[in-house]
């Protein structure tokens, strides 16, 4: 016999589940529509952008299970099973942090690739010397754009700079940046 599962709740037999809400399925949720899946989708992105709590999560859980109930409400393990999920994509959405999110939405793909290199290079909370010439090399962009990329990645709180680079190839003083995330 097919199961839906109901994480905590224990599993919940096809069997169980009313014949007028076999449609589509959210987590174990049945809902009539397949735009059920996409409208929940949008929300827990919504949500983990506004950094939602656990009110907000709940009331949108509950606004979800009303548009899409197909006249049969919810009972109170399957609206558990629905905040549960919402909380999860929230979390999943998190995962990225809001400094990822905000270098890929930045339409200057160089800082993104400039971040990835220096993630690949230093650990989080390591120092790493990244002179002007190094970062040229490894973020293939023009030195002229180094300085505005590293300010970007310091303003979105990636990077701190402990130690700034003086100018010259016999200086011996490279700038030295510290992960922070």
């Amino acid at each position: 016999m097919k199961e839906l599962s109901l994480t905590a709740h224990g599993p919940l037999l096809w069997s169980q589940v009313p014949p007028a809400s076999k449609h589509l399925s959210i987590c174990g949720i049945i809902t009539p529509h397949k735009r059920g899946d996409i409208h929940a989708d949008k929300a827990t992105f919504d949500l983990a952008e506004a950094s939602a709590d656990e009110a907000t999560v709940a009331a949108k859980a509950k606004q979800l299970a009303i548009e899409y109930d197909d006249g049969i409400p919810l009972s109170d393990a399957q609206m558990s099973v629905l905040c549960d999920y919402v909380r999860q994509r929230i979390d999943k959405h998190h995962q990225l942090g809001r400094i990822e999110a905000a270098l890929i939405d930045d339409p200057d793909k160089n800082v993104y690739y400039m971040w990835g290199q220096i993630k690949r290079r230093c650990l989080k909370g390591d120092t790493i010397a990244w002179p002007h010439a190094t970062a040229v090399k490894h973020g293939r962009c023009s030195k002229s754009q180094v300085t505005g990329i590293m300010n970007k990645l310091m303003k979105l709180g990636a990077i701190t700079r402990p130690q700034e680079g003086k100018r010259g190839a016999n200086s011996g003083r490279a700038a030295i940046y510290r992960r922070e995330v």
